[in-house]
């Protein structure tokens, strides 16, 4: 039988991710961009510090709020891909589908805003190049998260509670919270199909 990331296309196009049932004001977007050579990496980024970025330093799919003159939530995830890692997905890749929507949150504290993220499949090679938003960029092996290989822990500190969450660690870089949350997302989808 074929490895569970073989049929990532098929699962997307067979899932039927529910919405929030009340949508917030401010809407926002990533995308999981797949690299399917030879096995499934996902692209991900470090985001630079910024003081008044919640998620500051914190690494994450390309993505970020929606604008008004985007036509849809996919516009918003191409416009930001192509202004954090310099990839125009409408140039290298195809969508395959999404999943469902999640409220922001950051640190554990819930914001106004959700976020929809978007599979990508990479068509051709690329080079992502960290524009300003995004202090470095890397690709990581989901199947290996997915197996578990990557598997560790994350710890912060909320109203003087210490709360840990599961996370990856990869190269040095450590995915946890919402982008651990969309990629853990993503890996049962397919594997459930």
């Amino acid at each position: 039988m074929s490895p569970w990331w073989r049929l990532i296309e098929d699962a997307l196009q067979a899932h039927d991710p529910p919405e929030l049932e009340a949508i917030p004001p401010r809407r926002s977007s990533v995308a999981a961009i797949i690299d399917f050579r030879p096995a499934p990496h996902v692209l991900l980024m470090k985001r630079v510090m910024h003081e008044r970025d919640p998620w500051s330093g914190h690494v994450s799919l390309p993505g970020g709020r929606s604008e008004p003159e985007d036509s849809d939530l996919i516009e918003t995830a191409v416009r930001e891909t192509r202004e954090e890692v310099a990839i125009d997905l409408q140039q290298s890749a195809s969508l395959l589908g999404r999943l469902a929507p999640r409220r922001a949150t950051s640190s554990g504290k819930p914001h106004d805003m959700d976020v929809t993220p978007f599979v990508f499949r990479l068509e051709q090679a690329v080079e992502p190049i960290p524009l300003e938003e995004a202090e470095a960029l890397f690709w990581l092996p989901l199947d290996r998260a997915a197996d578990g290989e990557l598997d560790a822990e994350h710890s912060f500190e909320r109203d003087q509670v210490i709360h840990k969450l599961p996370a990856w660690e990869f190269e040095g870089f450590k995915v946890w919270g919402m982008t651990h949350r969309i990629l853990q997302n993503l890996i049962t989808v397919c594997r459930s199909c």
